[in-house]
């Protein structure tokens, strides 16, 4: 098909160019898929149950506002993707011809079938966030807060800083790589991530809450997204309009995650947060 003589909205023209990268991206590092796809299945249990006790074990303020790096992440990005929608690289090249061709070349793997709508990247998002606080903390209290020369402080730092520049480019490539994601739905979650992770940074507050103002922010965090999802049905719009899609094109059945449930990763988030707060 010649695509110069197709008339193509905006849209399909951006896609199409992430289809053509997640090609490209398959092809030239397939050598390396086995780094590629741990970064992409590193998620929120993941950062639960693994990060967390080591930034707590370090710090534990630390470790309470990565904690809500992490919960303010999912929150945020289980009601932007409601509301944004977006459809996700695996359906979308089977769905039209313009990229049925390249559809025909990619593979699909365990963490490619996610059913929920693509706007922004979920991942990216927490990965952000998340390392952000981190980050900032590792500078400000293992760096910058000793009497190290001021050169060496500003090399250890440009190490940790090009370090979570390595990281966070090894998630965006992995995401779009393993065809979960468009170009623009990840640079609109690393987008969200810093800037969740900057007001959690530069909020004192939330690692002062106390139990019963936890609980308050918890309960608000579930209730806004119930509130969501109740508001979208009431307008005749369907939440979980993207799990069909998920079902239908996912090479695999068992590949399908049901991401439609999300909210239960946001309630667990929430239960940590209670737990680990002074």
């Amino acid at each position: 098909m010649n695509l110069e003589n197709t008339n193509l909205s905006i849209t399909e023209e951006w896609n199409l160019k992430s289809a053509e990268t997640i090609l490209f991206l398959q092809e030239r590092f397939h050598s390396y898929e086995w780094w590629i796809l741990q970064c992409s299945s590193f998620g929120t249990k993941e950062a639960i149950t693994i990060l967390f006790p080591l930034v707590a074990g370090f710090s534990n303020v630390l470790g309470v506002r990565m904690l809500w790096a992490v919960i303010l992440s999912e929150w945020s990005n289980l009601i932007l993707k409601w509301l944004f929608k977006g459809d996700r690289p695996y359906w979308w090249m089977q769905q039209h011809n313009i990229a049925s061709n390249i559809a025909r070349n990619l593979n699909q793997f365990p963490s490619t079938c996610e059913s929920g709508p693509g706007t922004p990247s979920g991942h990216l998002m927490l990965h952000v966030a998340a390392s952000f606080v981190i980050i900032k903390g590792i500078s400000k209290f293992s760096i910058w807060g000793t009497k190290k020369t001021l050169l060496t402080k500003f090399l250890f730092s440009l190490i940790v800083y090009l370090i979570f520049d390595v990281w966070i480019v090894s998630v965006f490539v992995s995401r779009l790589y393993i065809q979960a994601h468009f170009i623009h739905q990840c640079v609109f979650g690393v987008i969200i991530g810093l800037l969740i992770g900057s007001v959690v940074w530069n909020s004192s507050s939330l690692t002062k809450l106390k139990p019963f103002g936890s609980t308050l922010f918890a309960n608000f965090l579930i209730g806004t997204s119930l509130l969501t999802y109740g508001l979208l049905l009431s307008y005749g719009l369907d939440p979980l309009w993207a799990v069909p899609l998920a079902l239908q094109y996912c090479e695999r059945p068992e590949y399908d995650l049901p991401s439609h449930l999300r909210i239960e990763k946001l309630h667990l988030a929430t239960l940590e947060a209670y737990f680990a707060l002074p």
